[in-house]
């Protein structure tokens, strides 16, 4: 299965439009979030991914509404919300943890990982918006790692095959191993990942 993930695109035409180009040959598309900038033309930017007839596993971002999110998930049904949720595809799992990005902790993920069961068979994808802490895709020159303690410990614990985020502008297209969990910031223009 071919995915093409992305990241952060805050409603850019431009970079839309790549990714449409880019997006012809893969079987679902992966957005981490931004997809927007402050909800602006929010329903308007995801009407330009519903010509492409091809389905869209999402999370919001820090620009983005949850309730508008799902909202726009009912609407369109190419969109699929995973958002402290799983979609699966055969023996992938994806699972999501959006908004946010700003902090240490995410206390909505914590309580959803004390109830979270996966098969033992199953591949996940960890989605996420921010990135996992202690990693290259969270270190922010003399500020240090910036990222989500709370991300770092799904990992530890659940050990997915992949791990998408985006949120820190600086790390786009970086990438980094978690014990041996593939880390991946795709970036705006995005990336074209086969699993």
């Amino acid at each position: 299965m071919k995915i093409l993930a992305f990241t952060d695109v805050h409603d850019n035409k431009r970079i839309i439009s790549e990714i449409i180009r880019k997006a012809a040959d893969v079987d679902y598309l992966v957005c981490c979030g931004d997809i927007t900038t402050f909800e602006n033309e929010f329903e308007d930017v995801i009407k330009l991914f519903n010509k492409l007839n091809k389905k869209m596993i999402i999370i919001p971002g820090n620009h983005e509404n949850y309730e508008d999110l799902k909202q726009l998930c009912v609407k369109y049904d190419f969109l699929i919300n995973v958002h402290l949720r799983m979609f699966k595809i055969e023996k992938y799992v994806f699972f999501g943890y959006g908004t946010g990005g700003f902090s240490f902790t995410d206390y909505d993920l914590d309580e959803k990982m004390k109830k979270i069961k996966f098969e033992k068979e199953d591949k996940i994808i960890f989605i996420t918006h921010g990135p996992p802490y202690g990693t290259k895709l969270d270190k922010l020159g003399s500020l240090g790692h910036r990222g989500s303690k709370t991300l770092t410990k799904f990992i530890e614990k659940f050990k997915p095959i992949l791990c998408l985020s985006g949120h820190l502008h600086e790390n786009f297209n970086k990438e980094d191993k978690l014990n041996d969990t593939l880390l991946i910031n795709p970036g705006p223009i995005g990336r074209i990942i086969e699993i």
